[in-house]
């Protein structure tokens, strides 16, 4: 490890001591966790109306030509559309190419009330306000393009959240994901047994590697799984930190 590296190390630490002796971490858990409800409370009350005949709905096709990583960053775009436009997600999955039977095959459903893409009408994006079924493209090709996408947050949540965290989008998409990533109990079971069979232990570090090499003129050269120095470096410094 080279002075550089010793000095970021040193200094992340500091910061850590300091947040941890400024009397504000009771603070800084209460609000992360009182913010985080009234998220999911509202999640949960968009994606379940009391009558799915009536709601107004945003259709998302979980069928983008990516991987695995890519497409649930699809579904998260979807989601934060609906959200903002206040319309209950439908997620259309069945014959995804991680789980033929669809996202519920893996995760729990998206609605425990709502799963119809029907409706009395039906318009590609952008539709009207009284459309009540939007079927919405990727965010490649949407048009016209929303301010409410990332690195926007909720206008009404950012007074508390920008004092709460140092990069709001980050903890706007985390509960994005909470509320998605709930497992099946089968798939929660797998993962259970899993862990135990490689004895996976915290701390956790994701790395997420692009494997794509691409030249000068944009033409994919070839595939290739490396781990470069540079993740691992960064790897073996998050571990050094925690």
């Amino acid at each position: 490890m080279n002075l550089p590296q010793i000095s970021i190390l040193s200094l992340v630490q500091d910061l850590n001591t300091l947040q941890a002796s400024d009397s504000f971490e009771a603070w800084r858990l209460k609000e992360s966790h009182d913010l985080s409800d009234l998220v999911q409370r509202r999640l949960e009350y968009l994606q379940n109306p009391s009558d799915c005949r009536t709601a107004k709905k945003l259709v998302c096709t979980l069928n983008k030509g990516c991987g695995y990583g890519c497409q649930l960053h699809h579904v998260v775009y979807c989601f934060i559309v609906a959200y903002a436009t206040q319309r209950t997600l439908i997620l259309k999955s069945k014959g995804w190419r991680y789980a033929r039977g669809g996202w519920e095959e893996v995760f729990e459903p998206v609605s425990k009330t709502c799963t119809s893409p029907e409706g009395a009408s039906t318009s590609s994006w952008p539709g009207h306000d009284e459309t009540q079924v939007i079927k919405l493209p990727v965010i490649d090709s949407i048009s016209p393009r929303p301010a409410y996408l990332p690195l926007s947050i909720p206008k009404d949540l950012e007074p508390r959240l920008s004092r709460l965290h140092g990069d709001p989008i980050v903890w706007w998409i985390g509960q994005i994901l909470k509320y998605l990533f709930k497992p099946q109990p089968k798939t929660r079971d797998f993962l259970s047994k899993y862990g135990e069979k490689i004895n996976f232990q915290k701390p956790i570090v994701g790395s997420g590697i692009n494997n794509l090499v691409v030249d000068s003129h944009s033409v994919l050269k070839r595939r290739h799984f490396v781990f470069r120095d540079k993740h691992s470096c960064s790897t073996r410094n998050s571990f050094d930190i925690s």
